[in-house]
C-alpha cells in the first residue's frame, strides 16, 4: 500500500496496518447528533479524527467523509481529537485515494467521478479506448 505515497506521508508507528497522513473534512455521526471535524490520518483499520469536542472512549459512531460512511468505535479521546477503529477494515483503494486528496471515492472499484477510462487504468491489458 505504501507505493502510492511518499514515505513522508506515512505516519510512523507500530500498528498492524500502516496509517497515512490525510487532511479532509469529515463528520462523526453519533446517537445524539454529529460532530464536524477533519481526518488527520487514516488506515484500513482506523483513523484519527480531529474535532472541537471529541466523544468519549467506547462511543459507537459512523465516520463519514466524501461518499464514505463506516461504522466505528472511539478507542481513545483527548483534547481536540480521538482515535477511531472501524468495525470492518476499509478497502486499500479508499485509503489511497483519501491520502492523495481525492475523497470522492467509489467503494466498489475505487474510481472517482470524471476519470476517463478509469477501469482501463485498473485492469492491465485493456489499453486505451478506441473510437
Amino acid at each position: 500500500m505504501s507505493s502510492f505515497l511518499s514515505k513522508s506521508a506515512r505516519v510512523s508507528d507500530r500498528r498492524a496496518t500502516p496509517r497515512f497522513t490525510v487532511d479532509c473534512a469529515a463528520r462523526l455521526k453519533l446517537a445524539g447528533g454529529e460532530r464536524p471535524g477533519r481526518l488527520s490520518d487514516l488506515s484500513e483499520s482506523g483513523a484519527r479524527f480531529e474535532t472541537e469536542k471529541p466523544p468519549l472512549s467506547g462511543t459507537l459512531a459512523r465516520l463519514i467523509w466524501g461518499n464514505q460512511d463506516h461504522p466505528c468505535r472511539v478507542m481513545w479521546s483527548s483534547d481536540g481529537r480521538c482515535g477511531i477503529h472501524f468495525d470492518r477494515a476499509i478497502d486499500t483503494a479508499i485509503v489511497a485515494q483519501t491520502a492523495q486528496g481525492d475523497i470522492d471515492v467509489k467503494p466498489r472499484f475505487g474510481l472517482t467521478m470524471g476519470q476517463s477510462g478509469s477501469l482501463r487504468a485498473l485492469v492491465p491489458g485493456l489499453g486505451p479506448r478506441r473510437n
